[in-house]
């Protein structure tokens, strides 16, 4: 007789309590539950923002360009899938949403800004034409993404972080925005899945970095910050891989210049001057010459940075790297945590969090949480793995049961 799943399931659990510890084997458990009731929460609750109509705009633009094909589509798919009140609330709420319901030409020319997140785009694409609603599937796929993140990065973290530590995770998650990406219809939730898969390979060292670090910017091309920022570190400390990290940059910066062509992606300027100069006032974009100056970019300053320091996400990575730098140098030192920094990829993924942040505002000073959900993410962990670090270095007991876990790891 063969064993039932249940037996099978057990057993599982017993094996890796065995080989993990009770209380991470516990949290598999804890996760896996809190992950699921996410997934379920977003689909019944999804955020319904003006975004998606570009996005399925955009998904429809694999098959037509035809502006009146497009308008007819994404409203006429908006209609069915919507209410009167929140189809009302997404087409006539501002002047720009108005525009863009009545002028099929105008919302055309709105989608480039879009269609450059092919990853995205392709996937809505893929499930309409297996029949899935457009707005339900680019809800669908960010709570995917943001479902399988939340492992992902799990597994890049499991050999640095023990016991209880692991539980902190899914409240941070609660409040630092994936949440809420998870309930959007935007890129977002991609990008948080591409960078734990990113981090996990940058935290192996693993040589599949170089590969899929340019494939990024089919998810989000402002993620070619991250690109940089790992490939530079790759090439400072890893002489024997300088050609592979040369290589990798050419490759991205090429997919990235080809979307931008391919599309005819308007540019920082362009995008600029809609959110920042004109409130979205600007409804033909390919028509417009944007004029952005000095005055435009430090008046769009305090707003964002106003915005960006009263979350309460942004806050939390604010003090939990503060804590960090605090007992790294309490430990080691100033020359010392700057070793660290240099030598140990777990810490220099931190660093990497910490400079994207910045860079990312300052280029575009935008302060919203769901641009930074995974950097917010990995500056949680990393000091998590941290702590778990300083606890083995004062309990024997810990360090040898670290030793032990590893010796079975490699068994």
């Amino acid at each position: 007789m063969g064993t039932t799943p249940w037996r099978r399931f057990r057993d599982h659990l017993s094996r890796e309590a065995q080989r993990h510890g009770p209380a991470e084997a516990f949290f598999r458990l804890y996760l896996a539950a809190f992950c699921l009731a996410v997934f379920a929460f977003a689909l019944a609750r999804p955020i319904m923002n003006w975004d998606m109509l570009a996005y399925v705009g955009s998904a429809k633009a694999w098959e037509t360009g035809d502006p009146q094909l497009l308008h007819d589509h994404v409203y006429g798919q908006l209609h069915y899938y919507l209410d009167a009140q929140t189809y009302d609330e997404l087409t006539q709420s501002s002047p720009y949403r108005r525009n863009m319901l009545e002028d099929p030409k105008g919302f055309a020319q709105s989608l480039p800004w879009y269609q450059v997140r092919v990853t995205y785009t392709g996937l809505i694409h893929l499930l309409e034409q297996a029949g899935i609603n457009p707005f339900f599937a680019s809800h669908l796929i960010s709570a995917l993404a943001v479902f399988a993140g939340i492992f992902v990065f799990y597994l890049a973290f499991r050999d640095h972080i023990t016991g209880f530590f692991w539980y902190a995770l899914p409240f941070t998650l609660l409040m630092n925005g994936t949440i809420q990406s998870a309930r959007l219809a935007t890129a977002d939730g991609l990008a948080f899945l591409a960078t734990a898969l990113l981090s996990l390979l940058f935290l192996r060292s693993s040589r599949w970095l170089y590969a899929l670090l340019p494939l990024a910017m089919l998810v989000r091309t402002d993620l070619i910050f991250v690109v940089g920022l790992m490939l530079g570190y790759r090439f400072l400390v890893a002489r024997k891989e300088r050609v592979l990290a040369v290589a990798s940059l050419l490759v991205t910066l090429l997919i990235y210049q080809l979307l931008n062509q391919h599309f005819g992606y308007y540019g920082w300027k362009s995008l600029f001057y809609l959110v920042f100069v004109t409130d979205y006032g600007m409804h033909y974009p390919a028509d417009t010459t944007p004029v952005v100056g000095l005055a435009d970019y430090l008046g769009a300053l305090p707003t964002g940075l106003m915005k960006l320091v009263e979350s309460d996400a942004f806050a939390a990575f604010a003090a939990i790297f503060v804590m960090q730098l605090a007992v790294m140098f309490r430990l080691d030192g100033l020359r010392g945590a700057a070793i660290r920094f240099l030598r140990e990829p777990l810490f220099a993924l931190s660093a990497i969090g910490v400079v994207y942040v910045g860079v990312h505002f300052l280029v575009f000073p935008l302060g919203i949480p769901r641009f930074f959900i995974a950097q917010y993410t990995t500056g949680l962990l990393v000091f998590l793995a941290l702590l778990t670090s300083l606890c083995r270095r004062i309990d024997p007991r810990e360090r040898a049961r670290h030793m032990l876990l590893n010796e079975r790891r490699h068994d």
